[in-house]
């Protein structure tokens, strides 16, 4: 696949997907600092893992992953400069 392949498809995912992410809970976990982001995860694990209530990743929790990626990958970039 070529890259303009590539970045056709990406656009149309972001597209498709834009109106299930709500974009509140981005802006308000950007907020927070990359430790505390790690905190609220990990403290959401485990109670879904207490609670035996655990998903299967899917598409979007794929995406969500990516996009938390993306940042902590920017900030680390930022604090580097």
């Amino acid at each position: 696949m070529a890259a303009d392949e590539i970045s056709l498809a990406q656009d149309l995912l972001i597209e498709f997907l834009k109106p299930k992410v709500d974009r509140e809970v981005l802006r308000e976990n950007l907020k927070l600092t990359v430790e505390e982001r790690f905190e609220k995860l990990t403290e959401r694990l485990r109670i879904a893992e207490a609670k035996g209530d655990l998903p299967a990743p899917g598409p979007l929790d794929a995406l969500e992953q990516i996009a938390e990626l993306e940042v902590l990958q920017e900030e680390t970039q930022k604090q580097k400069l």
